[in-house]
């Protein structure tokens, strides 16, 4: 089993996630996504999402970064300074037009 430390100070920080991730899929159908692969994952939410604008945005600026995340990570190579730029711009535009979907606490 993979574990990493946790301070103590961020355990809100991941009790809010939870309390998110309980929410969202109390939403979804009753039913959250368990698997490993990131590409699932968005197929999964795509599948329970609304036609909403803003959630079709979030998947295409989220699919982007899916598609390059594991090479950025795990690669041999550095990334590009333009190719980061534009993760960058993907990731900023992913959390626009998702974040008003969110209950605010």
């Amino acid at each position: 089993m993979r574990t990493k430390p946790c301070e103590r100070s961020k355990y809100t920080v991941y009790l809010e996630r939870a309390k998110q991730c309980k929410e969202a899929a109390e939403s979804k159908k009753g039913q959250r996504y368990a698997g490993q692969s990131h590409e699932e994952a968005l197929a999964f939410f795509s599948s329970v999402a609304s036609e909403d604008e803003e959630v079709k945005r979030f998947f295409k600026h989220m699919s982007h970064l899916i598609s390059i995340k594991s090479n950025a990570e795990y690669g041999d190579t550095n990334m590009k300074e333009k190719d980061a730029t534009s993760a960058l711009q993907h990731m900023k535009r992913c959390f626009e037009s998702i974040m008003g979907k969110f209950p605010k606490y």
